[in-house]
């Protein structure tokens, strides 16, 4: 099986994901658990040590953070009248710190900035690091530093969410591994045990026996192990489900679509199920389906220029090609 079908299909139910835990605050809690650690894991999987990888990451996540950042602030402020100094100059100072301090309409910024340093610092230890035990040991020793982190720090807002990237860095390693070995393990047998375990912790945690939470761009993440075992095994389960739905071509199109729009689902689907309610009184259900079709149309109108599509999506499409021939320029 192509690894960029289940690759899409998974970035594909992420971002439904990440859409609805902005949506449904009773479910949100649950979906905290793994959708974010989910996006990490799947960034490492992808990984590639080449020498224009550190200009290539900042320009394609760089560009589209900029550009978005300046369009949506447009829009609010288009929509709450024209701001003060004061209200200026609050706003600059948040989106230079940026990380947890961008709410709102930016919401899922913290999300591009980690990304950017995790996936660097991952190319910088692998450049050093050539022994894999003495990897391992500090991608540990990265994990148990978050921990700590967390459980004193982790109220203290951190510019760009770099007090996010140690815990971050761990996902990123295990999606790195998981692609030397994802051709060897029998999918319905990752499926059975990683829905198991998936459905033990839900029971667990309504019966009051293990209280998990975990928030990554709130720092939240100070449940020693639990913080590894939990997130993944959830992952697994959703990388099983990836699996198996690219076998069935109707739904492999449909999350495949919106695996390739993700990037553009996350900056988009925010600004919109804040203001939509506002203008129109909808469903619940009816908000987070315009929420996420308002930018697959858009995602679909950038594809006609590369100059936008690159501002945007930090990336262009060659024409006449599949989701598997997309090529980065940045």
């Amino acid at each position: 099986m192509n690894r960029l079908k289940w690759m899409d299909i998974a970035k594909g139910i992420g971002i439904i994901l990440v859409v609805l835990g902005h949506s449904i605050p009773q479910i949100a809690i649950y979906i905290y658990w793994f959708h974010m650690p989910l996006f990490f894991f799947l960034s490492g999987y992808l990984h590639k040590q080449k020498g224009d990888f550190v200009s290539k990451k900042v320009a394609s996540l760089l560009v589209p953070y900029v550009v978005y950042l300046l369009t949506l602030t447009l829009v609010r402020y288009l929509h709450y009248g024209v701001p003060s100094v004061k209200r200026i100059q609050l706003d600059m100072e948040r989106f230079i710190f940026g990380g947890q301090e961008l709410g709102g309409f930016y919401t899922v910024f913290w999300y591009i900035t980690c990304l950017l340093f995790t996936s660097i610092l991952f190319y910088v230890l692998l450049n050093f690091i050539k022994k894999e035990s003495i990897l391992l040991l500090t991608i540990i020793f990265s994990y148990i530093v978050s921990y700590y982190f967390s459980l004193y720090f982790g109220n203290i807002p951190t510019p760009w969410s770099i007090g996010v990237v140690p815990f971050a860095l761990t996902f990123y390693y295990i999606g790195y591994k998981f692609n030397k070995i994802i051709n060897i393990i029998n999918n319905t047998y990752i499926f059975l045990v990683s829905i198991s375990f998936s459905v033990a912790f839900l029971i667990l945690n309504n019966l009051g026996v293990i209280h998990y939470k975990m928030n990554m761009k709130s720092q939240l993440f100070n449940h020693l192990g639990l913080d590894i075992v939990i997130p993944l095994t959830f992952i697994l389960l959703t990388i099983s489900c990836s699996i198996f739905i690219s076998k069935i071509k109707y739904l492999q199109n449909i999350f495949s679509y919106l695996g390739n729009a993700s990037l553009t689902i996350m900056y988009m689907h925010s600004f919109i199920l804040i203001l939509l309610p506002i203008y129109f009184k909808l469903p619940l259900g009816v908000n987070i389906m315009v929420s996420i079709l308002v930018p697959l149309i858009w995602d679909s109108l950038l594809r006609n220029s590369n100059l936008i599509n690159l501002l945007f999506n930090g990336r262009i499409y060659k024409r006449d090609t599949t989701s598997e021939e997309l090529k980065n320029v940045a």
